[in-house]
């Protein structure tokens, strides 16, 4: 009976020992797999990314592009995004405004990227994922157009990959600014509007549509003023007919949000007041269709398609 006894212990102490050789390789998996970069948001966090991010959510459109163009497959969409048809084709969560938090947590993910400003209200209700959580703001990066991009390539260790879209989008670039300097070296200056009959909104630099026109070199008549940013539209301002006719851009730019942008134009080529501006004389006035817009056609093909608009220099 002793010896019975002392065989279970000493079966017991052998078990006990490989249970805690696995506990402590799991341990060092677990400590491997929680040992990541660390970056700073645009709320001045300190975030630590998982070293193997495997459920990665992307709470933007632009943002879930970057995700793609870095090599991640994100595990859901937001219904702004139209880009690819994989990523249209993936579960929803709302619009990035109006986050359906119940289907964020049903995705399980492990890593958050999302806009400041829609993610604030909801942040500590995000937080309750366990996922890392980094809040970004194009309009805080010094690259409005792909400083988001760098900072998601340096926290999830992809800045080669970034770097070659980079490379990619600045051939563009230069590309689309050469062929407008040969075909209308005049055209130096641009204003992008958007509004109706009663009033017209102007787009700030700092702006996704208005960097995408300035990277071809052209100067947005427009300051930076967000004291008098819109409400409903915050990176435009009221701007005064006034001002628009003393500055007299080479361009003018109408910006719809869908597939509008009629009545602007109409009130330019019918309003004496407006159809004086030598943008609209010169027929270099340009609607921008609503797939100009984020997490709807791709940085480089947007600036493309300007840049072939500035060259046709004509109303579309």
């Amino acid at each position: 009976m002793i010896g019975k006894n002392r065989r279970m212990t000493a079966a017991g102490v052998l078990a006990l020992a490989l249970l805690w050789g696995a506990f402590l390789g799991g341990s060092a998996e677990a400590a491997k797999e929680g040992t990541g970069r660390t970056v700073v948001d645009h709320l001045g966090r300190s975030v630590e990314i998982p070293a193997t991010p495997r459920r990665i959510l992307a709470l933007n459109p632009n943002m879930m592009e970057f995700l793609y163009i870095l090599g991640y497959s994100p595990v859901g969409k937001v219904e702004e995004y139209e880009i690819r048809a994989e990523g249209t084709a993936l579960p929803g969560v709302g619009r990035q405004n109006t986050v359906n938090v119940e289907a964020v947590y049903g995705l399980k993910p492990d890593l958050i990227f999302g806009n400041v400003g829609h993610m604030a209200p909801i942040m500590s209700v995000l937080e309750q994922t366990g996922a890392a959580i980094v809040a970004l703001d194009a309009k805080r990066s010094d690259d409005a157009l792909l400083g988001v991009l760098h900072i998601m390539a340096e926290a999830l260790g992809r800045e080669d990959a970034a770097a070659e879209y980079k490379a990619l989008f600045d051939s563009v670039v230069e590309e689309g600014k050469r062929a407008v300097r040969e075909k209308h070296p005049d055209i130096r200056s641009m204003v992008i509007l958007q509004g109706g009959v009663e009033s017209v909104l102007a787009f700030m630099p700092g702006n996704f549509h208005s960097d995408l026109v300035g990277r071809l070199g052209l100067r947005n008549i427009v300051p930076t003023d967000f004291s008098r940013a819109s409400k409903e539209i915050p990176s435009a301002i009221a701007f005064d007919l006034e001002t628009i006719v003393a500055e007299d851009p080479d361009v003018i730019f109408i910006r719809t949000a869908g597939r509008g942008g009629g009545s602007t134009l109409e009130r330019l080529r019918n309003d004496p007041a407006w159809s004086g501006l030598k943008a609209v004389r010169e027929k270099r006035v340009v609607t921008m269709p609503g797939k100009i817009n984020p997490g709807r056609i791709e940085l480089h093909l947007a600036v493309r398609w300007i840049a072939d608009q500035l060259c046709s220099a004509e109303a579309k």
